[in-house]
């Protein structure tokens, strides 16, 4: 940071003056995992309701097993009063699928490092050139005590963000989605899938035991090479430009009994110009349930102009120490949302 000013002899009191920033920001930030609970396909070779898997099985057996276990079959008993198996011998209600094949399954888990870390860079540069002073030439009668500010400003501020995360067209490419056989890393449904989701791909077991490691809540990936293939970053790159233009000059207009009238008038200009752009992760929402955001690139101008008077009413009165009236209004003209006026009216009383 910087500034700096100078005041010129003479009754104006001429006072230039300057300011510059620089400022920089860098930020790693990392929270809890997201979850994953993509559907897989029926006849994935990982999928344990796959029978033809050789860890799969055929789940609606395996439901029937697992209901004639003694200990949950005492324990449903114990709930409503008959076992599963009595259940159906009475033809109540039939809860033992039977043989159904291969089906799909969602397993629902949290992968380390999934859209949970994410960094930042950010800078900024900003200088501002003024003038001040008083204006001798504005003192007649109870014209009097009138000052001017006038200043440019630029900033400029550049972002840079990335988040680490898993693709979903590629897990959904790996799990075998576009393949009337469900074989990962396959396409033989003529799907329209971006290049760099299928080049290196690698079959994902999404029953792999270190995705369910015991006692935690966040597992990984069974091989390395899961993890470099699905993992990809998101990244957006912001520029930010503004400039304001703006002047102000303030003083007394008249002397009423409790005091002086002071009015203030100005004007301001300012132009805005923003460039967001997103890597195409980012701007197709690849990410896995994340959203898409397409950025924002465009600039707008705004013109103001404004004045304030503030009157005193009365002052140093029994209950009336002190009251003021502020009227305030400003002419807004937005590029895009047309000219608009602003009023407030003010009431200080002590």
């Amino acid at each position: 940071m910087a500034y700096g000013e100078y005041t010129f002899e003479g009754e104006a009191n001429l006072t230039p003056y300057f300011e510059a920033n620089y400022s920089f920001l860098e930020v790693d930030s990392k929270g809890g995992e997201g979850q994953l609970f993509p559907t897989v396909p029926a006849l994935n070779p990982f999928n344990l309701c796959n029978p033809n898997n050789p860890d799969g099985v055929d789940c609606g057996l395996a439901m029937g097993a697992y209901l004639d276990n003694p200990s949950i079959a005492q324990g449903i008993a114990n709930v409503y009063g008959l076992t599963p198996a009595q259940f159906r011998d009475f033809g109540i209600v039939n809860l033992y699928p039977g043989a159904i094949g291969p089906v799909s399954t969602i397993p629902i888990v949290s992968v380390r490092g999934d859209r949970n870390r994410t960094e930042v860079e950010q800078e900024q540069i900003r200088f501002v050139a003024g003038i001040g002073g008083d204006i001798p030439f504005m003192n007649f009668g109870p014209v009097e005590n009138w000052s001017f500010d006038a200043y440019f400003s630029y900033s400029l501020a550049k972002g840079e963000s990335t988040r680490f995360g898993v693709r979903e067209d590629r897990l959904e490419y790996a799990l075998g989605y576009y393949s009337t056989t469900s074989t990962p890393c396959e396409n033989d449904v003529g799907a329209s899938l971006r290049a760099d989701a299928t080049a290196g791909c690698v079959p994902v077991n999404m029953y792999a035991p270190s995705l369910y490691p015991v006692g935690e809540v966040t597992g990984d990936f069974g091989t390395q090479a899961e993890r470099d293939y699905l993992f990809d970053t998101r990244d957006f790159d912001t520029e930010y430009e503004q400039i304001v233009v703006s002047a102000y000059a303030s003083g007394d207009i008249l002397e009423l009994p409790a005091g002086d009238v002071a009015l203030g008038l100005g004007v301001e200009m300012r132009i805005d110009e923003i460039d967001s752009i997103p890597d195409a992760v980012a701007a197709e929402g690849l990410f896995w349930g994340f959203f898409a955001d397409k950025g924002a690139v465009g600039d707008r101008d705004v013109k103001e102009i404004f004045a304030e008077i503030e009157i005193p009413v009365l002052a140093n009165l029994p209950l009336a120490t002190e009251l003021n009236v502020n009227l305030s209004g400003r002419i807004t003209d937005d590029e895009y949302y047309g000219t608009n006026t602003t009023e407030s009216v003010k009431i200080g009383w002590r």
